[in-house]
């Protein structure tokens, strides 16, 4: 039976103590503690910009790029732990899913042909 390739999941196998760690960790910040993200929202002062004031510019960012530049105003961040986690361990969860998948897939065809 051949294996199919799975980088992003033998990735994620390779870290799994550590993000368990962590997750476990913002879960009981998140939830026993109440404790809740927020980051700076960023306003945009270059006449160019057509961001209209808004952090995740879809515009020209070369016209809007003044990461420095915001009023102190804080707004919430709604991610979940998961894709919190997956962005800081470089995750990309879409490949997870695909890999996922393929092995799925594998597994049926292999069974199949039993």
């Amino acid at each position: 039976m051949t294996h199919p390739s799975t980088p992003t999941l033998d990735k994620m196998s390779g870290i799994k103590a550590d993000s368990q760690k962590i997750g476990d960790f913002l879960e009981w910040l998140f939830n026993a503690e109440r404790f809740h993200l927020s980051k700076y929202f960023y306003h945009y002062y270059s006449a160019d910009c057509d961001c209209h004031g808004h952090y995740d510019c879809k515009g020209d960012s070369n016209n809007c790029a003044h990461p420095d530049k915001h009023d102190g105003t804080l707004v919430s961040v709604n991610i979940s732990i998961e894709k919190l986690l997956a962005k800081y361990f470089d995750i990309n969860l879409d490949e997870v899913e695909k890999e996922k998948r393929l092995i799925l897939d594998t597994l049926r065809k292999n069974k199949s042909n039993q």
